[in-house]
């Protein structure tokens, strides 16, 4: 239980700083739950952390009937992630970085804390926990299952954005998703065919 309490302090702090530090200052999007929350935050001035409980809770109540003992890791991972959201928003420090290279270093760090959670069975909002759900059923990689739905919530994004974010948003998805998928590689990787 320690390595995943750690697991998910380590990966919420990567995501919340990814979030606030290279994301938020250029309007980039990433992707699952955390992207609807960075289109309502950019819309309508919503909190990230709160709009990821509100529109997981149906995935969560699902899980809940799948494996109670998935749900009760999963909703620490949730919980954990929104508060740092939530909380290291006010304190995030400025770098002077680059659009471009925010939005690799942004992919990169969200990708890494998603693959360390998943990698532990826990996950940090409902579209990771559904990719997780899918995974486990159909024996895919979650990682790219995460991708795909990322995907989704950008094409959304982009009635919003202005198409310089969309390229940003599209690189930082693709990082994510990439590094995600690495980390998690060998955990859903289908077993040899003898």
């Amino acid at each position: 239980m320690l390595k995943k309490m750690l697991a998910v302090l380590l990966s919420s702090f990567l995501i919340s700083t990814a979030v606030h530090q290279f994301l938020v200052p250029f309007q980039i999007l990433d992707g699952g739950m955390i992207g609807i929350g960075l289109i309502l935050n950019y819309v309508l001035g919503w909190n990230i952390g709160a709009v990821i409980l509100a529109c997981s809770f149906p995935v969560y109540v699902l899980a809940w009937f799948y494996n109670r003992s998935f749900f009760y890791t999963n909703v620490i991972g949730l919980l954990i992630s929104a508060v740092f959201l939530t909380f290291f928003q006010p304190v995030s420090f400025t770098l002077q970085t680059s659009p471009l290279f925010s939005a690799i270093l942004g992919g990169i760090l969200i990708g890494t804390g998603i693959g360390v959670m998943l990698l532990n069975d826990i996950t940090s909002e409902g579209l990771d926990l559904f990719a997780q759900l899918l995974s486990r059923i159909f024996k895919m990689n979650a990682g790219m299952l995460i991708y795909l739905f990322d995907l989704v919530i950008l094409t959304t994004g982009m009635l919003v954005l202005h198409q310089k974010e969309v390229v940003l948003s599209l690189i930082t998805v693709t990082a994510a998703g990439l590094f995600s998928t690495l980390i998690t590689f060998k955990k859903y990787a289908a077993p040899p065919v003898s």
